[in-house]
């Protein structure tokens, strides 16, 4: 065994996990600002699909409920 990898396996053997813990504090913010604009763009539409879908199914589940429930009033009134 190398002195390395000794002391990577022995003296620190958590090393990757400290070094990313601290790169991710200081990267973040960076990273985020730089990437969000980028991000929003490409998945703006998929994401607008994506909620147009579920609100698309449930505004169809609610509409048939509040035709049942004419259906059943005007039943009822005859």
């Amino acid at each position: 065994m190398t002195w390395p990898e000794k002391w990577m396996t022995q003296m620190r053997p958590n090393w990757k996990e400290e070094v990313w813990s601290e790169l991710r504090t200081e990267l973040r913010p960076e990273v985020e600002a730089e990437l969000r604009p980028q991000v929003k763009a490409e998945l703006r539409e998929e994401v607008r699909e994506e909620v147009r879908n579920d609100l698309r199914e449930e505004l169809r589940s609610e509409v048939k409920q509040e035709l049942r429930e004419e259906i059943l009033a005007g039943k009822r009134d005859q």
